[in-house]
């Protein structure tokens, strides 16, 4: 069992400090690192399978973590990691593994073989809930077959409120999530609530209401 911590956009840590700046240039600080934090869900998620799920297999079940930093070549040094610990852009780069956005399409759909779909390339991409709900890129999406589909920050693709009846309120990004968990393309997806088998009869998507 592994956990991943990703954390885009700018990152740094100084007197034990992380500050974080997202694409937008939003900007926010921490005691608590990614490190601490990868640790934690990773025995959180532990307990919560084992609570689940009594055998005596899962005591030798074997457990690691990291952190994936997809857009910065992390170079902050601390006693509570190394780099062994670290996935970041260089590092990303190099395993075959990159950023699907806008900005890096065109470029990415350059160096394809001819003939080839530019997402079944790869072994994974990364790409943000806000660019994939856009129904280009959903389609492409939900038209190529996946072993795991992770959600992070699953809380951001729940369903909206309707305070008011008569008030339109957008939808894209939980309607994603439900096409996704609707997929017979999709194997498993992972939300911060665990892993479902979207095969299974029985899958209900895990999506706060």
């Amino acid at each position: 069992m592994f956990a991943l911590e990703v954390k885009g956009g700018r990152i740094s840590c100084q007197d034990g400090i992380w500050k974080y700046e997202d694409r937008w240039g939003n900007k926010h600080s921490s005691s608590e690192g990614p490190f601490q934090q990868v640790r934690s869900g990773m025995f959180s998620l532990w307990e919560r399978v084992n609570a689940k799920n009594q055998s005596s297999k899962l005591k030798d079940i074997i457990m690691g973590y990291g952190v994936v930093f997809p857009d910065v070549d992390f170079e902050v040094q601390g006693e509570g990691w190394n780099q062994e610990l670290v996935l970041d852009r260089i590092k990303w780069t190099e395993k075959g593994v990159d950023v699907y956005s806008r900005e890096n399409r065109r470029r990415l759909e350059r160096n394809l073989p001819a003939g080839i779909i530019l997402l079944e390339f790869h072994d994974a991409f990364i790409v943000s809930v806000d660019y994939a709900k856009a129904i280009e890129i959903k389609n492409l999406i939900l038209d190529t077959e996946w072993d795991i589909v992770v959600i992070d920050e699953a809380h951001q693709v729940g369903k909206p409120h309707q305070s008011q009846p008569n008030v339109k309120i957008k939808k894209d990004r939980w309607y994603l999530a439900v096409d996704l968990s609707k997929s017979l393309k999709v194997k498993h997806l992972i939300t911060r609530k665990g892993i479902m088998d979207v095969a299974d009869s029985r899958f209900s998507p895990p999506l706060p209401c």
